[in-house]
Formats: C-alpha cells, sequence, structure tokens
C-alpha cells in the first residue's frame, strides 16, 4: 500500500479541518464548494512546488542527476540563485549534456563495431 498525501481543508463556514476528498464538514455539515476544493488543493501543489524550485540542492540535484539541459526553466523559475549564477550553471548544464549525449553515441558505435567484428567474422 502507497502512502499517499491528504490534503487538509478548512470548513468555510466553522474553520475545522477537512479531509480533501470529503465533500461536506463532518463538523457542521456545510457542504464545501468543489471550486474553492480545487482552488485549495491547486495552492498546495503550488506551494509545494515553489519550495522545491526555490530548494538549491533541489534544483542542482534535479539538473545534473535527473533533466539534464531540460530541466534549464527550473532553472531560471528558482529564487535561489542570482542571474549570474543561473547564467553559469545554464552553460554547465549545456556543456553537460553535450557531454552525455557525446557519451551516449560513443558508447553506441563501439557496440556496433563490436557487433559487425563479430559478424563478419
Amino acid at each position: 500500500m502507497r502512502n499517499q498525501a491528504r490534503v487538509t481543508l478548512i470548513c468555510p463556514r466553522c474553520s475545522s479541518n477537512v479531509a480533501g476528498d470529503d465533500i461536506g464538514c463532518g463538523n457542521c455539515g456545510a457542504i464545501l464548494n468543489a471550486a474553492q476544493n480545487s482552488n485549495r488543493i491547486r495552492k498546495n501543489a503550488e506551494s509545494a512546488l515553489r519550495t522545491v524550485c526555490d530548494n538549491r540542492w533541489a534544483v542542482l540535484g534535479i539538473l545534473f542527476l535527473v533533466t539534464a539541459a531540460l530541466g534549464i526553466p527550473l532553472l531560471w523559475c528558482s529564487r535561489a540563485f542570482s542571474w549570474r549564477g543561473k547564467a553559469l550553471l545554464t552553460i554547465l548544464v549545456i556543456a553537460y549534456t553535450a557531454l552525455i549525449v557525446w557519451l551516449v553515441v560513443f558508447c553506441i558505435r563501439h557496440v556496433i563495431e563490436q557487433i559487425t567484428s563479430v559478424w563478419a567474422a
């Protein structure tokens, strides 16, 4: 069984906590508006994304361990780096991505040469 994060909402009538999947308040019985629920869930998601985006180590880990150059927009959305730091990291990430692509192409060529030499023999 997976752990799923439960979103807790606040009832607009009595201010008690309500589970995000409930349609009504268990304390006062107020029916919660779906638009209010979706707005609160969206705000919670945006807050979580902003927390990750502003974490310097999370951004660096995502750039160099997961997405390479595809993570550059995340870098530029982050408030954890200065403009110069973002520019320098962009150059480094592009060079790092080019190195990874070159290594992959090199390995594929080597494997193809090995296969063709075995087939030729």
